[in-house]
């Protein structure tokens, strides 16, 4: 059963879901501090003006984006069929069709389709599935350098919520990142990194081997701290924060003119 609910950022925003999705029932609470405290906080240096929001769920994040830049578009892709049909509704609710533009799609390394998990008690859990066995149905993956072709403009600001599929997502935007630069902010959940098999020195050596160094983003003062350089080093040291098994962690490419601090 679909309902409506609000959430603020700077201002108020309209949103759908559904009322059995876990995700949903927490709203007004959301997981996205990290995200806008980050993003206010360096409003002067990032200043988007196109940006991705690969994830995108039920379109929290691109409203945070337009929030607090109200000139940035963005393309939001939501593989998932149940939620994009959600994400595509509150664009429209919020009167953003012309500002977000939607994808039904997923992002990764390769073209094609690829099972995928749907968890309807908590929708933003669903993933790719890691075998074929038990998918709830198909969607189509595509990289993000073969999807936006070159000369559409530079992407300035990249997020990425995939649940533990991150690596394949950068692999898949590697012109991109070299030739657009763009900050990169996407979360590292050792749970669901887990589920693929990887452990999270070897998840951290991988985003830095194509990101370079990263920092945590804090979520309540939106900081960045520098994580150590070696991979097994900057494991330990979000290890070390964390209380729970189930704690996640927001991560951003260092870029010239973002404020960092040391651990």
């Amino acid at each position: 059963m679909l309902s409506e609910r609000s959430i603020t950022f700077s201002r108020p925003y309209k949103v759908l879901g559904d009322e059995a999705d876990r995700y949903f029932q927490m709203l007004p609470e959301h997981d996205l501090s990290a995200l806008y405290n980050f993003l206010n906080r360096n409003r002067d240096v990032l200043a988007l003006r196109r940006a991705l929001d690969v994830g995108a769920n039920i379109g929290l994040s691109s409203l945070c984006m337009i929030d607090i830049f109200p000139d940035v578009s963005v393309v939001a892709f939501e593989p998932s069929k149940e939620n994009f049909a959600l994400l595509t509704q509150n664009v429209a609710l919020n009167g953003f069709e012309e500002r977000v533009q939607v994808e039904e799609l997923a992002v990764g390394e390769d073209d094609g389709e690829f099972g995928f998990d749907f968890n309807p008690d908590f929708a933003a859990g669903s993933r790719l599935s890691v075998s074929a066995d038990g998918s709830s149905y198909k969607v189509h993956v595509v990289p993000l350098d073969g999807h936006l072709k070159p000369g559409q403009g530079p992407i300035d600001f990249i997020k990425i919520d995939v649940e533990g599929n991150e690596i394949a997502a950068l692999r898949g935007a590697r012109r991109i990142l070299s030739e657009d630069r763009p900050v990169v902010f996407f979360e590292c959940n050792p749970t669901a990194i887990a589920v693929g098999d990887d452990d999270l020195g070897g998840f951290l050596a991988r985003a830095m081997e194509i990101l370079g160094p990263l920092g945590r983003v804090e979520p309540i003062s939106g900081e960045l701290f520098e994580l150590p350089g070696s991979p097994d080093q900057a494991a330990k040291a979000l290890k070390a924060r964390m209380t729970s098994q189930y704690d996640v962690f927001d991560l951003v490419n260092l870029k010239p003119g973002l404020e960092v601090r040391a651990l």
